[in-house]
């Protein structure tokens, strides 16, 4: 029993440590980047292992864009509607992260609290 609580409390330490990296680098992504204050790249989506498109804000609107090596190319000029989509998908993937990532926390929780009334002491459970 003592080896299979060392081997959870690793395998959940090691998803803790994964999380806490995720979050990490996605932080810095943001200090990362080059900014602009004219040009913002919104989203972007890998075609190929060379090739990308991408939803572009430029001066106010946004394109789509084709991204490669070679060259850029702009696909299409968005209309309102178009882009008041893209924003509200925006908000809804940003706001269902978070609520994964809080239930993920909630579960971790959950599994400690279940441990600390089983009465763990010294790495053997009773």
């Amino acid at each position: 029993m003592t080896s299979f609580f060392l081997l959870f409390k690793s395998i959940v330490f090691l998803v803790v440590i994964i999380l806490l990296i995720q979050i990490t680098l996605t932080y810095v992504n943001k200090f990362n980047q080059t900014q602009s204050k004219n040009i913002e790249i919104i989203e972007k989506l890998s075609v190929s292992k060379d090739s990308s498109m991408a939803i572009v804000l430029v001066c106010g609107s946004y394109y789509l864009m084709s991204l490669t090596p070679s060259s850029n190319q702009m696909i299409k000029k968005l209309n309102e509607i178009e882009v008041r989509e893209i924003q509200i998908q925006q908000m809804v993937d940003t706001e269902f992260q978070q609520k994964r990532q809080e239930q993920f926390l909630m579960q971790c929780q959950n599994w400690f609290k279940k441990f600390k009334k089983k009465g763990i002491k010294n790495g053997k459970a009773d």
